[in-house]
This record gives structure tokens, sequence and C-alpha cells, in this order.
């Protein structure tokens, strides 16, 4: 299964309506999605309806992204602390490649915390944010991080957290189809 970010671009106030990108994102051969679950970054009211949107064009919901501020010290002592004190089978870990590769890129992450892997937010750091970039357009080892999520067991969908910001040439279908090929290469990789 694979699954894009329902927040990639396309309008700093989403121009593009979320009914109308949850079509867009199916045609383009997507199975599930993430979904940008707060009114912040220019979202607005209404993100707690795109679950029904999502579920209407025949999307699954893979997992909801919540807001990011001090996103970076996840990766540092802040993490561990939670994973041992939370043992719940509900407590896990979400593994963000580029932001792994920009903040912590010494520390294992999916080797130390892969046994509580969860969701996969799957972006390339390079081009003009370093960051959210598709797939093999940046400097990810891809091969090597799809062996290690492969190696954790996780059974979830490959999930792609891009932002059109180095695509502004493509329209959204064209951007949402490259990704989808992306992301099956990514996927078919867990297989090997």
């Amino acid at each position: 299964m694979v699954g894009i970010y329902d927040c990639f671009g396309y309008g700093g106030s989403y121009d593009v309506p979320f009914e109308e990108r949850y079509s867009l994102i199916k045609r383009a051969g997507f199975d599930c999605v993430m979904l940008w679950w707060s009114d912040k970054f220019g979202r607005g009211r209404g993100y707690q309806e795109d679950v029904r949107l999502a579920k209407k064009a025949g999307l699954e919901i893979d997992n909801m992204h919540t807001p990011v501020h001090g996103q970076n010290c996840l990766s540092s002592d802040n993490l561990d602390m939670v994973l041992n004190t939370f043992q719940s089978k509900f407590a896990g870990y979400c593994y963000d490649s580029c932001h792994h590769q920009n903040y912590a890129p010494d520390i294992d992450l999916l080797n130390k915390y892969g046994n509580r892997l969860m969701a996969l937010h799957l972006h390339d750091n390079g081009g003009k944010n370093n960051q959210h970039q598709l797939p093999f357009d940046g400097n990810i080892d891809w091969r090597n991080v799809m062996k290690k999520i492969t190696l954790t067991g996780y059974q979830g969908a490959t999930t792609l957290e891009p932002m059109n910001w180095d695509y502004e040439d493509l329209s959204i279908q064209k951007f949402l189809d490259c990704a989808y090929q992306k992301a099956k290469l990514l996927n078919d990789m867990r297989k090997l």
C-alpha cells in the first residue's frame, strides 16, 4: 500500500480544495493518505472533514500529521523518554527520512526504534529547502533506508511527505503521478 501527504503544496492557502485533492491522489494510484491534522500553516478550518472526504474518494487514512513546532527535538533524548515511558502497543515511532538525515544522521533510528515503527514520512533532502523533495531527487540512500525499514518488520504503508517546492513547473496531476511512481519504487524495495 502506498500513500502521500495531503498538504503537498499547490497554493499557500490550499488553492486546490481538499475534496479535489483526494480525487487527484486516488487517480494517480495512491491507496492511502496522510492527513494534516491542524488548522496551522494556512490550512484553516475544516481539516476535521478530511477523513470523510478522503474516504469518499476511496482512500484509506494511513496516519495524521500533527502540528510540528519543536519537531526536531523528537530525535533527541525526548524520544527515548517517551518510548521508554509508554510501553503500550499504541505508542510508537514515526520514521521521517529527511528529518533523520538533517537532524540526527549519526543515530541509527530505525535500528534503535524499529520495533516501535508505526508510520513512515518519506521524503528526500536537498533542493531549496533541504527537505520534502520527492524520493531519489536528493541525497538519501534509499536502498539502505528501505532495507532497514524491511528489517524492522514494519507492515504499514509506504507513505511520502513531499512538497511541490522544487516542482512548481509540474501540474498537480503530473506531480502526483511522479510521486506515485517513486512511492511504488520505494515500496518494491521493501520486498527485496
